[in-house]
């Protein structure tokens, strides 16, 4: 038996290296997916009042959303996750954690999915096919 040839071995380990960054990059996504999921279904249900909005940074865009909501019969108040300013002055449903309340939607976690397998079936592939990424000069 003798042994591989040296360019075999380090092309082998450049795949296997190249498999294992696309299997976490691809990983955070799906599991990016998944946390936030749960975060928008965890927490009490109740309804917000949007008191007011701001541009977060102009740099970034996004707005800042604070209001008010009635938990156990208590008034409580803090930043709204998922409103805008298109929102501000309206009741909208969310869930409570604390401080903090999250608008309920699926738009971020399906494109946080999507997006992992899709890196993790491209990635999948161009291992299987022998693909890698190219040698540095």
């Amino acid at each position: 038996m003798t042994a591989p040839e040296p360019s075999a071995a380090g092309s082998r380990r450049a795949t296997i290296i190249f498999a294992v960054v696309i299997f976490l990059f691809g990983g955070a996504f799906v599991l990016g997916g998944f946390m936030t999921y749960r975060a928008q279904r965890d927490g009490v249900p109740a309804v917000a009042t949007v008191t007011e909005c701001r541009e977060r940074l102009a740099k970034y865009g996004g707005d800042v959303c604070r209001g008010r909501w009635f938990v156990d019969g208590r008034l409580g108040g803090g930043t709204i996750e998922g409103a805008g300013r298109g929102h501000e002055g309206e009741k909208l449903d969310v869930r409570v954690n604390g401080d903090k309340a999250i608008v309920p939607g699926l738009r971020l976690p399906i494109v946080l999915w999507s997006l992992g397998g899709a890196v993790l079936v491209l990635g999948a592939v161009a291992v299987l096919r022998g693909d890698r990424p190219p040698a540095a000069a």
